[in-house]
């Protein structure tokens, strides 16, 4: 397969998803996602690298925050409770728990533990790094990097042999990002400003 056509790909992938341009955008990631886990898979770490690019381009695109409910580990009773108070998505749980203060309002108001608020908090945070979703800011915050100051103060080689090792020692279910990956996620952790107050 030619390095460039990923591109030919997708289109056909994407126009075999009939419907609403929201269907379609939604179809286009998740065929784009199976093609870098796929290249992954092979090893081909290039083809992967383009089609992780491909995919966050259009996350960032689409300028429609994640879900909560897309978390691992996350109780649905809590998460019923900060939905009645309005809170759904990364956007408005980091307005809702920003600070110390905030997370105990919060916690008083929903009946959701401050412990649970703050690990939301935190997952949230992490999710303003491009390409740093769901399973991947599970991953991270489960490592012991829940914020990006902790982040920033790794070494990309170092963090990908703890992350492949953590994955190994937990049986965690996904797999550690690719070097290049690591690189741009530490790149963007380091100039990320702090929004959080613990």
């Amino acid at each position: 397969m030619e390095k460039n056509s990923i591109e030919p790909v997708l289109k056909i992938l994407t126009l075999s998803f009939h419907g609403s341009k929201k269907n379609e955008d939604l179809a286009a990631k998740k065929y784009m996602l199976g093609i870098r886990y796929f290249y992954e898979f092979v090893l081909d770490e290039e083809m992967a690298d383009l089609a992780s690019f491909r995919w966050n381009e259009r996350m960032a695109s689409s300028g429609v925050p994640l879900k909560l409910k897309e978390f691992r580990g996350v109780n649905a009773a809590d998460l019923i409770k900060l939905e009645n108070a309005g809170i759904r998505n990364v956007n408005e749980m980091i307005r809702a728990g920003q600070t110390p203060a905030k997370r105990k309002e919060l916690s008083a108001k929903t009946g959701v533990s401050v412990a649970t608020i703050l690990e939301l908090v935190k997952l949230s945070d992490l999710t303003r790094i491009q390409g740093v979703k769901g399973i991947r800011t599970r991953l991270y915050y489960d490592a012991g990097l829940d914020t990006m100051e902790k982040m920033a103060k790794w070494n990309p080689t170092e963090l990908r042999e703890m992350l492949i090792g953590f994955i190994e020692r937990t049986r965690f279910n996904g797999i550690a990002p690719l070097a290049k990956e690591v690189r741009n996620t530490l790149e963007v952790a380091r100039r990320m400003p702090k929004i959080i107050e613990y």
